[in-house]
């Protein structure tokens, strides 16, 4: 009775480590949603795009359109919020680099800045685009064919509509037990494409 047990939890185990080795094997190998993008806008003509920023090619973690810098809404409390806008608009580059910079150039030096209790103020400004909303309009200027959107050849419009973020935040939020709080506006913090 025991060998029986023993020979059937060893085809048992068998049979369940060759069906997990078949599933394993016919798992879809996982592509990022900047492939996916590319893949699906490559074989566009961004001439169009002088920003060298499309809204639609990005994955947006934060709304952007409300922060054109005409109303009180440019000012964000929270420094998550604006690195959250930043990283949606440097993803949302149509060219293989971006104006906006990256973390790299500007991070480590406001991290030392807080360590001696200076808090430096973000600024984004970016002109960029975005696919126009009419969508009637909009499917006479880009079509759809095996997964990819094309240009309409000889299109009398743009596709794209021009757009403009301004937003500024302190790097920190809270205040320590200071009597007073030294901000800083540099130059290095001031990321912009606008020239």
């Amino acid at each position: 009775m025991k060998t029986k047990n023993f020979i059937a939890g060893i085809t048992m185990s068998y049979f369940l480590l060759l069906a997990t080795a078949f599933t394993v094997s016919a798992q879809q190998p996982n592509v990022s949603l900047s492939d996916q993008m590319d893949y699906l806008i490559a074989p566009l003509d961004f001439t169009e795009v002088t920003s060298g920023l499309l809204l639609d090619r990005c994955l947006q973690t934060m709304n952007v359109a409300d922060f054109d810098g005409t109303s009180i809404a440019d000012t964000l409390i929270q420094y998550g919020d604006w690195f959250r806008q930043y990283g949606t608009m440097v993803t949302s580059k149509v060219t293989s680099t971006s104006t906006l910079g990256v973390t790299a150039n500007w991070k480590p030096q406001a991290d030392s800045l807080l360590r001696s209790d200076v808090v430096p103020i973000l600024i984004l400004h970016a002109n960029y685009h975005k696919l126009i909303e009419d969508s009637v309009l909009l499917t006479s200027l880009i079509t759809e064919q095996n997964g990819q959107m094309h240009d309409v050849p000889n299109r009398s419009t743009s596709p794209y509509e021009a757009q403009e973020i301004f937003s500024f935040s302190p790097k920190k939020n809270s205040v320590d037990d200071l009597l007073s709080q030294n901000f800083r506006v540099d130059r290095d913090f001031f990321r912009s494409n606008t020239g």
